[in-house]
């Protein structure tokens, strides 16, 4: 039976950011409110604004 990976693990790249204390606190509240992880919220709140290469055109 495979093991299930982390969500670091399955993940191919790393992007790191960093955020003033007061600013961490702000995304925190946000992900908790939302119940996401605070990777997660800032990986659907990037790529929102992102239009994948398969959607552009030639």
């Amino acid at each position: 039976m495979a093991r299930i990976k982390s969500e670091t693990r399955q993940l191919t790249e790393g992007v790191f950011v960093r955020f003033s204390p007061a600013d961490l606190d702000e995304i925190r509240r946000e992900a908790g409110r939302l119940n996401v992880s605070v990777a997660q919220l800032v990986r659907d709140t990037m790529l929102g604004n992102v239009c994948p290469a398969s959607l552009r055109a030639s």
